[in-house]
């Protein structure tokens, strides 16, 4: 009969759900469903400020198709994968020529030869290469959030405060000594940067892939950027990402420190300052400083933010579970006996039959 049908249908052992999936994740993941994300459909929202400066304000970058939003996703990740190896190795071949340029003039000093030149240019095409990185890694964020990626607005803020720290850094002078003292620690930042990011998106994209088969991300969501969390996230690397962010605001806070009183001073603001001053690079290490400060707060506060709405989350599921419980089982005790009570009649007649034959 019809209510029979309904009965079944409503019964969740006759009619289980798949292991893992909750019935909300539709509704906590839009567009995960078999329609796709239908909110591409409607009127396009003005670009962001990354697509509008490098493509322009009516340029659109909205795929329709699932598939093209996958692939979009996944050469991000690659190219996150190659170039955070890079990030590391690169950082590191300068620091040690740095160190065996230190050692070669401790042992044999000479002044007719010299790979200070060399060392330093170097430097300088890391620092574009790094320009290069950031930028292309805020305008396919910007694209993916375009597409239904749920990316923390912070990680393309955290690019574009990169981008102006390299820039920075590139119009410094190469001979300024505070200059000189900040590139030092600076590769050595990079080196740590690059090994959390080699961590992060090695494990991190594992953990990724079983929320989205578990239901509780959707699929065009990406791992976190460097130095950030997200749902999710291992607690192995939760020391690693409190480290760095504690190692660069101690970087950030120790060049403000000792660079904040040339920003002060009044020479070399309408006039050209004494070369052997170094205002220009004091001053230009103080900006940097500041960046690293603000990068830091910023990694650090997220973090938080993170943590404590996974908490919430966690402790939210629980009671819906308890909650649950007694209200399944009461639903499956009413569906049984509604089964039995559909089925009652025809044995009442097996039963007459019966004595009536006898």
């Amino acid at each position: 009969s019809p209510q029979r049908r309904t009965r079944l249908c409503l019964n969740p052992c006759l009619n289980p759900l798949p292991l893992g999936l909750n019935p909300l994740s539709l509704a906590l993941n839009p567009g995960s469903g078999p329609g796709d994300d239908l909110r591409k459909l409607q009127p396009a929202e003005k670009n962001p400020f990354m697509l509008r400066l490098l493509l322009g304000k009516n340029i659109s970058v909205i795929t329709q198709r699932r598939a093209d939003s996958l692939k979009i996703k996944e050469e991000y990740h690659r190219f996150r994968d190659t170039n955070a190896v890079y990030f590391s190795l690169f950082a590191m071949i300068l620091l040690a020529a740095n160190h065996l340029l230190e050692y070669s003039k401790m042992y044999e000093p000479s002044d007719k030869l010299t790979f200070i030149p060399p060392i330093k240019v170097g430097i300088q095409l890391y620092l574009c290469w790094l320009l290069y990185f950031y930028v292309v890694l805020a305008l396919r964020e910007n694209v993916l959030r375009a597409n239904g990626s749920k990316l923390h607005p912070w990680w393309i803020q955290h690019h574009y405060y990169s981008i102006g720290l390299v820039l920075t850094m590139l119009t410094l002078p190469v001979d300024s000594p505070s200059v000189d003292r900040f590139s030092e620690i600076f590769l050595q930042w990079c080196v740590a940067q690059g090994f959390v990011m080699v961590l992060q998106n090695r494990y991190q994209r594992r953990r990724m892939y079983t929320r989205i088969a578990l239901g509780k991300n959707s699929k065009m969501d990406v791992v976190a950027g460097e130095s950030c969390g997200t749902s999710g996230q291992l607690l192995m690397l939760l020391p690693l990402f409190f480290a760095l962010q504690l190692g660069q605001g101690y970087i950030g806070s120790t060049l403000v420190m000792t660079t904040w009183r040339t920003v002060f001073t009044s020479e070399g603001w309408l006039e050209m300052e004494d070369h052997a001053s170094d205002l220009r690079g004091s001053r230009g290490a103080c900006f940097c400083g500041l960046l690293f400060l603000r990068m830091a707060v910023g990694n650090f506060v997220t973090l938080i933010q993170t943590l404590v709405r996974k908490r919430l989350y966690r402790k939210e599921a629980q009671s819906r579970s308890s909650q649950k419980g007694p209200a399944l089982s009461a639903f499956l005790y009413g569906s049984t006996s509604g089964l039995v009570g559909l089925s009652s009649p025809r044995r009442s007649k097996e039963t007459s039959k019966d004595s009536k034959d006898h």
